[in-house]
């Protein structure tokens, strides 16, 4: 009887093993890591929780100082191509404002999937405020935005990626609502020092297409770093290139894989 029930515990052992080392082997998809939100979609049945702290310093938007508390990303697979996905980033607090930020709704494509020689992998991500925050901190209209965004490999360890972001944005100038286009876009170059830590940098910015818009150009450096095959956490430092960028700001946050 002792022996039977020894099989059986050791058979039951044997079997919670293997399964774990099935779920390591999906891997842990995640955007964060600076300004640019890295290609591709969470696995089907995977819902992650992506979340952090902004702050930057001198002049934002002629605010003085801005830090975002409680950021988060919902991202839920429903294809091996496609997710649904919903930001929040929190409270905002600045030197004259402080209340909650909107929400925004989205989803995720994947286009192309895998790179094949000279074509890159292409992800679309789709963007929709719900304007819910604090007056002060809200579009007054309808804003949406689409970011196009394409990863390629240059050498081994070595990859490039280019994201363009066309934005649709209510703004109020003057006491009126003006419906404006700005074109924010990113380049980054990140270097996977090992399978799980990867160092990056992006040159990053916004081109507005309207006389009261600015313009404002950063740079930004850092690395995030998968701890296990549920958690994974990322550090960046950022700055001004031009007087229209924040002068200095820190990013950190977390991935969480609260699903699969």
């Amino acid at each position: 009887m002792i022996n039977k029930l020894r099989k059986v515990i050791v058979s039951l052992v044997l079997v919670f093993f293997f399964s774990l080392e099935a779920n390591a082997a999906k891997p842990l998809i995640y955007e964060r890591g600076g300004a640019t939100n890295a290609i591709g979609v969470v696995n089907p049945g995977d819902l992650t929780l992506e979340g952090g702290v902004i702050r930057y310093n001198d002049e934002f938007n002629g605010e003085g100082m801005r830090l975002g508390l409680g950021e988060a990303l919902m991202r839920y697979g429903l294809h091996e191509r496609f997710e649904l996905r919903t930001r929040y980033n929190g409270v905002i607090f600045t030197n004259n404002v402080v209340g909650f930020d909107n929400l925004i709704l989205g989803f995720k494509t994947a286009v192309v999937k895998k790179e094949k020689k000279f074509l890159p992998e292409f992800n679309i991500t789709g963007n929709f405020e719900i304007p819910i925050g604090r007056s002060e901190l809200r579009n007054p209209g309808f804003s949406h935005s689409y970011e196009l965004a394409f990863r390629h490999g240059i050498y081994k360890k070595l990859f490039t990626q280019i994201t363009f972001i066309p934005s649709f944005i209510s703004r109020m100038n003057r006491g009126d609502e003006l419906n404006t286009f700005d074109l924010a876009y990113v380049f980054n170059l990140s270097y996977r020092v090992t399978e799980k830590f990867t160092a990056f940098s992006n040159i990053y910015g916004t081109w507005g297409f309207s006389s009261f818009a600015s313009s404002p150009l950063s740079q930004d450096i850092g690395f995030y770093h998968t701890i296990s095959d549920n958690v994974a956490i990322d550090l960046s430092l950022n700055w001004g290139l031009n007087e229209s960028a924040p002068d200095f700001g820190v990013v950190c946050g977390f991935v969480l894989r609260l699903l699969e």
